[in-house]
């Protein structure tokens, strides 16, 4: 195998993942949303920790966690560029964490935009399915979760791994450079112990010759 043929094989491993992670996403997001419309359309709520946790339907015409309730068409178009750019992002990415990352980003994004394509009231105006509900603060869904968790793992990696997924941390780059200027320093010593050499070398033909 040559050297190119390994490295497109690396480049590709990440691309798959984020790929496979951003397909299990919509489907868990879709089959949920599913689940939510067959069990909880009677209006019924289930309770999973008190009230601080519980399964009750929602429709959602707003963004995540049912903000912005009246900008239906907005999120909309902001979801469908979402989707549609991510894969051309995702294809440069050589760290694989950081795809993942974004491949879970773009699953989530593409269960919202599913939903807002496909359902009630019409095209690009669909409600969000909705139901899962924190307390009294809002209702979301597993899209949400999977776009909260993803961004804040791309948060995270960009903080320890050098914010620009390559999977190359600052510390190697210094330790690079660090070694190179160790290198530097003995060719420099190197160098200044050669004329000193050469020097006595040079008196000791010249007495000989006198």
């Amino acid at each position: 195998m040559t050297t190119e043929e390994s490295g497109a094989g690396r480049r590709r491993g990440p691309v798959v993942a984020a790929f496979a992670c951003a397909l299990v996403t919509l489907a868990v997001d879709q089959a949920s949303k599913q689940w939510a419309l067959d069990d909880l359309g009677d209006g019924r709520t289930v309770r999973v920790l008190g009230r601080f946790l519980t399964f009750t339907l929602h429709f959602n015409p707003g963004a995540a966690f049912s903000f912005g309730t009246g900008a239906t068409w907005v999120f909309t178009a902001v979801s469908c560029a979402v989707v549609l750019a991510l894969p051309f992002v995702i294809a440069r990415s050589r760290s694989a964490p950081w795809a993942i990352a974004l491949g879970v980003v773009w699953g989530g994004a593409a269960g919202n935009f599913a939903d807002r394509l496909v359902r009630e009231p019409g095209v690009g105006r669909g409600h969000v399915v909705d139901f899962i509900g924190y307390s009294d603060w809002f209702v979301g869904n597993v899209a949400d979760i999977a776009l909260v968790g993803g961004i804040l793992a791309l948060l995270a990696i960009s903080f320890f791994d050098g914010g620009d997924g390559s999977g190359e941390r600052g510390g190697d780059a210094r330790s690079a450079g660090g070694g190179e200027t160790r290198n530097g320093s003995q060719s420099e010593g190197d160098l200044g112990r050669i004329p000193a050499g050469g020097t006595g070398a040079q008196a000791g033909e010249d007495g000989g010759d006198g």
